[in-house]
């Protein structure tokens, strides 16, 4: 599942529509302006964009268009990193591991998934 890159302003687009899917143009609109003063026709256009790159999809339903996640969440957030790792990083995790490094307010289960995932990894590498 690969889509094109997404701007900052469809990202917190995205991010309403995964904490509410499924969702109308109204809804998103309302949390949008809300928190950023996000017009209504603004939202939609951002929505259109997110369709056509692959990362929403859109159904009537009441006489509203619905958006949703074209697939379950942890895939399409896989994608959205792994396209920031490509496109931004060149490819390269040392950057995003330092990043990790350098962070202080990790959870304590983020933090033990990334010892596991190390753990996991350093045994296939053997």
């Amino acid at each position: 599942m690969r889509q094109k890159k997404a701007s900052r302003a469809e990202m917190d687009v995205l991010r309403e529509v995964m904490e509410r899917q499924p969702v109308t143009v109204r809804e998103v609109a309302d949390a949008m302006a809300a928190k950023k003063g996000v017009a209504l026709t603004t939202v939609q256009t951002l929505l259109g964009r997110l369709v056509t790159k692959g990362l929403l999809k859109r159904q009537q339903a009441d006489g509203a268009w619905r958006y949703s996640l074209t697939g379950p969440r942890p895939e399409v957030e896989r994608s959205l990193v792994d396209d920031f790792v490509e496109t931004v990083l060149g490819g390269s995790l040392s950057p995003f591991v330092a990043y990790l490094n350098d962070r202080n307010d990790l959870k304590p289960e983020e933090a033990q998934a990334l010892r596991d995932l190390m753990e996991r990894l350093d045994k296939e590498g053997q």
